[in-house]
């Protein structure tokens, strides 16, 4: 999929977006799709796209919202007493994320910052009134592409919450075509540093050459949590010759790492099993690279916190990878 045709998405489905960059190597925002942006390297997209999702938010029944692919900005942590995915008791995105309306505060030929108002409701009912803003620059090199990132999320109401009311911590996804051949790559670390968040997912990873190897090859279902001492993590789909390397900076001293766990009330979020990265596969043909920021001890009015990161686009080899 080139520019054209991911605008012509954008076009039918009557959504506004703003182009960071250029056709050739740039970001699509879309600024009522969540705020997700869709990156172009080498005149190609290479996010995820779910051309479905553009024009209807929600599946056949109403129920299950479709997700657009893209790279986007979620509060976390998902699940748990503090989360914000089953305010309902059942697993949902917000309605507020998914309807929210981002405006381009300013931009430059490669910069823009985007910002809405979003209203969450954690799972014990808790409100958050806050404003998502994400900063994007993007910097086209000779042979790779750079997209600098800076999310985040802003207190804005009326009342102080201390911990153990709620946590708040910035989350960010990619969305990638995956399937047999493709895995990510981090550096050695203790088996005590991965973690899965669903089903055992053991027969997918192992230690080759002193690097972390994740099979996400669409065979099943599964999340890892990785542990702070990881600086980065790096997808590769051998077949779209694709690499993408996440790097997100250290949180401040203020804020701790948290629990984002897909898991409904009443279980408590862990205070141990605490998230830097995370991948995530999935059996329809995708994945997710992810990185998290921290949350604070206490908010008040105007409390931010804050997730830097960059995604580093490059070409590999020639070796096949299942394409859907």
């Amino acid at each position: 999929m080139n520019y054209e045709n991911l605008i012509e998405l954008f076009d039918l489905a009557r959504r506004r977006y703003h182009l960071v960059g250029d056709r050739e190597n740039g970001v699509v925002v879309g600024l009522e799709l969540e705020g997700r942006f869709f990156t172009l390297f080498e005149g190609q997209v290479v996010n995820r796209v779910n051309e479905k999702a553009f024009s209807a938010p929600y599946d056949s029944k109403g129920e299950l919202p479709l997700i657009p692919g893209g790279d986007t900005l979620w509060p976390s942590p998902e699940g748990t007493t503090l989360g914000y995915h089953y305010s309902t008791g059942k697993w949902r995105i917000p309605p507020s994320l998914i309807n929210t309306r981002y405006q381009l505060v300013s931009s430059s030929q490669n910069t823009a910052v985007v910002r809405a108002f979003v209203d969450l409701v954690n799972n014990q009912g808790l409100g958050l009134p806050t404003i998502f803003e994400r900063s994007i620059s993007v910097f086209p090199k000779s042979n790779y592409l750079e997209v600098k990132v800076k999310d985040r999320i802003e207190y804005i109401g009326a009342k102080s919450i201390q911990k153990g009311e709620f946590l708040l911590a910035p989350w960010v996804l990619g969305q990638f075509v995956s399937g047999p051949g493709c895995f990510v790559v981090f550096s050695q670390t203790s088996a005590a540093d991965v973690w899965d968040l669903y089903e055992p997912s053991d027969s997918k990873r192992k230690i080759v050459d002193g690097l972390w190897h994740v099979e996400t090859d669409a065979s099943q279902r599964f999340q890892i949590g990785i542990a702070r001492e990881v600086p980065w993590i790096e997808f590769h789909n051998p077949g779209l010759g694709l690499k993408v390397r996440r790097q997100a900076e250290t949180i401040s001293q203020s804020e701790s790492y948290i629990d984002i766990i897909d898991a409904p009330p009443p279980r408590q979020p862990s205070d141990k099993l605490l998230v830097r990265y995370s991948v995530y596969s999935d059996p329809s043909g995708f994945m997710e690279v992810e990185a998290v920021g921290g949350s604070p001890p206490r908010m008040t009015s105007g409390t931010a916190v804050s997730l830097s990161f960059t995604t580093t686009y490059s070409r590999i080899g020639e070796e096949r990878c299942l394409q859907k």
